[in-house]
């Protein structure tokens, strides 16, 4: 079993200079299987994201090597970030007690994976797909999406596929106009202006492209 069962819910918290919080939840990452957050909350302040990293293996209990002060800079835990998990996990915790980063398996009928490329209406077609470790994608999920022609929706995930867990696209999601359809767009096609992410697509193009099937590719 997994290491990572050591971190029971509920425990209590030490930064390198004395309590900072309990245990509330773990993060997971579902490509990789295994935890890669800890939200700790203090009751003070939000609920912090403390990466795995943090955590000093030697010590007894849940003990970070940081001190409260840089404890309290982590960034918050915004669940709405986050997607519910919803079954059971190898990793020895129940439902309630995790949430899970937003990634999503390769789906090649449907989010352009294939050697083909996704062709949009009026013959656009994402002929360059630009791959990024997913780690390193700065974007978050419930982030404000624009497209050329005015606000469009919302960050729902990531695309990553899971060989080498680099992100092909970026899910987007409104709710609105067509029923909460989620399509994927290519990350070569997506960047950020301040704290709104930009699509190179007008509002019509994103709307035929097709609904990206949700369900994890599984591992």
């Amino acid at each position: 079993m997994s290491e990572a069962v050591l971190y029971t819910i509920g425990s209590g918290v030490r930064c390198a200079d004395g309590e900072c919080g309990s245990l509330r939840r773990v993060v997971i990452d579902p490509i990789a299987r295994r935890v890669t957050h800890l939200v700790v909350d203090s009751g003070q302040w939000p609920s912090r994201l403390v990466p795995v990293s943090l955590l000093d293996d030697g010590a007894e209990g849940i003990t970070l090597t940081c001190g409260q002060e840089a404890f309290e800079g982590l960034e918050a835990a915004e669940e709405d970030r986050f997607l519910p998990a919803d079954e059971e996990n190898d990793l020895g915790y129940d439902p309630g007690q995790t949430m899970v980063w937003p990634f999503f398996g390769p789906s090649v009928a449907v989010a352009g994976l294939s050697p083909s490329p996704l062709i949009l209406a009026g013959g656009v077609g994402a002929t360059t797909r630009e791959r990024v470790p997913a780690g390193e994608v700065q974007i978050r999920r419930g982030e404000p999406v624009e497209a050329v022609d005015g606000a469009f929706g919302r960050v729902h995930g990531l695309v990553v596929e899971g060989g080498d867990h680099t992100a092909t696209h970026v899910l987007l999601s409104e709710g609105h106009l067509w029923g909460r359809k989620t399509v994927a767009v290519p990350i070569a096609d997506v960047e950020r202006s301040g704290t709104t992410i930009r699509v190179n697509y007008t509002k019509d193009q994103l709307k035929d492209f097709p609904a990206y099937d949700l369900a994890p590719t599984p591992v």
